[in-house]
């Protein structure tokens, strides 16, 4: 999906092809909202399977347990994968 400018106009003279640089701003566009699209959907299927997990568990002290532990998992998990990227082991 591109956006339009708020002039309605796309930058497509009738009549010409697009140029290679509005060829190419269309594709970045669109890979840009493929990626926002396939990252909101990976987050909503993670945060389902949470769902799960917490419905699985039989009363609510085991249910905050559960999500305690979760949340201590994802903490240890964004640490880790922060050091990575900063070139740590």
């Amino acid at each position: 999906m591109t956006s339009v400018p708020s002039d309605g106009h796309d930058g497509h003279v009738p009549g010409r092809w697009p140029s290679a640089l509005q060829r190419m701003q269309a594709e970045r566009e669109a890979a840009t909202a493929r990626h926002r699209d396939e990252t909101k959907a990976r987050f909503h299927n993670v945060l389902n399977g949470v769902r799960d997990i917490l419905d699985d568990q039989p009363t609510p002290r085991t249910v905050r347990a559960a999500g305690r532990r979760l949340c201590a998992a994802v903490t240890l998990l964004a640490d880790d994968v922060a050091k990575h990227k900063a070139g740590g082991q």
